[in-house]
């Protein structure tokens, strides 16, 4: 995996449902009219900001990525729109 050719990331700001696996991240993704695309990494947080999930298109599927923190949070900009890029 190229990360380093992934252009473009999407933090979504809103908490997610931390249960939603791909499928239902993906349904987040085109819930905002939104089509998953190449050369983008979709970061998604958890209520309480110490676990991440990452969905990336890797050449033939999507990869799902997970970060937790075992001390603190993770820091998250405050944008009317639900994301920021």
């Amino acid at each position: 995996m190229k990360w380093l050719a992934y252009t473009r990331i999407r933090v979504y700001i809103d908490p997610i449902d931390f249960k939603k696996q791909m499928n239902g991240l993906i349904q987040v993704i085109h819930e905002e009219d939104r089509s998953p695309q190449k050369e983008c990494v979709y970061i998604f947080r958890n209520k309480q900001s110490n676990k991440l999930k990452l969905l990336v298109w890797d050449r033939n599927g999507y990869f799902l990525g997970y970060k937790r923190l075992d001390k603190g949070r993770f820091d998250f900009p405050v944008r009317k729109d639900g994301a920021c890029q």
